[in-house]
């Protein structure tokens, strides 16, 4: 039986309680950051690419152990190349050297969203690991590539999680296609908020494949808290799940129940531990007591 998305959250949620969870796998998680000139368009009266490196860096510190890091940036050298697209943190990167790549580049060129995809698919498949690719784009494609083909390449090892960063509907139309067939999700974050829950959204997904093959299940549109309405109306995104906030909502609980019988557990063990000193210190205060009356005793028959 398949397992969906959510149920492996809570299984692996559960899980990080057993002592065999520490055998899990070790994933790659490539981020690949859109750079390009739009960045500087402001949400929350701040520049995009500012609230993108805050958001992403706090995502960094929240992955699971056990994941190897990379980054990839697009449009941050030159203004209309559509190659430009380099690895600036290898696979295996430290959190703090990819917080530091994320702060070092300037949005300058175009959306070059096929180029950066097949880049982040190749250098993954190069490790002969499967993996996620974290996409984070503020627009779609303009350099000519089919990046909906393009992420077909990332086959049954590697999911295409991809975040729509401020943009309207017939854009989030157009993105929908590269997680459908990347195997991944599709976030729309319009604010700062909805970024920070999309990023730690995917990590709660990482987290999910260090133990789970994840199915390849039709692409869901995460959108932010409160909405209903399907952005885009298309049959790809008839399915909006306005309802991942479970994810978020049950990982709590079940992280919180755990907590909970951990420290209920702990307290018994404590209790336990100062019942069986009483009981100790009892004993041995009655054999004193006793060798004490016995050595009276001797005396007194002297």
């Amino acid at each position: 039986m398949r397992l969906n998305k959510v149920l492996k959250v809570q299984l692996l949620l559960l899980g990080l309680f057993l002592p065999w969870a520490a055998e899990a796998a070790n994933p790659v998680v490539l981020l690949v950051v859109d750079s390009s000139k739009s960045m500087w368009g402001r949400i929350d009266n701040i520049e995009k690419v500012y609230l993108a490196r805050q958001e992403l860096a706090d995502m960094v510190h929240h992955l699971p152990k056990g994941v190897d890091l990379g980054l990839i940036a697009y449009g941050h050298r030159h203004e209309g190349d559509c190659n430009d697209v380099e690895m600036l943190a290898p696979i295996g990167s430290s959190p703090d050297e990819l917080i530091r790549k994320i702060n070092s580049f300037t949005p300058k060129g175009k959306t070059s969203l096929t180029s950066a995809l097949g880049f982040a698919i190749d250098h993954i498949k190069g490790s002969k690991r499967g993996g996620t690719i974290v996409l984070l784009t503020d627009g779609m494609e303009n350099c000519k590539g089919d990046h909906c083909k393009r992420a077909k390449e990332a086959g049954s090892s590697i999911d295409v999680d991809v975040i729509g960063f401020g943009v309207n509907p017939s854009v989030a139309k157009d993105l929908s296609c590269v997680a459908r067939n990347g195997g991944g999700l599709l976030f729309i974050a319009n604010s700062k908020a909805s970024l920070h829950d999309a990023l730690q959204r995917v990590n709660a997904q990482v987290a999910a494949s260090i133990l789970f093959a994840r199915d390849k299940e039709p692409v869901k549109l995460a959108v932010e808290s409160g909405q209903q309405q399907d952005v885009g109306a298309t049959p790809v995104m008839a399915e909006v799940v306005a309802a991942t906030a479970v994810v978020g909502a049950t990982a709590e609980k079940i992280v919180g129940k755990a907590a909970a019988e951990k420290a209920a557990a702990e307290k018994a063990e404590a209790e336990k531990a100062q019942a069986e000193k009483a009981e100790a210190e009892k004993a041995a205060a009655e054999k004193a007591e006793a060798e004490k009356a016995e050595a009276e005793k001797a005396e007194a028959e002297k």
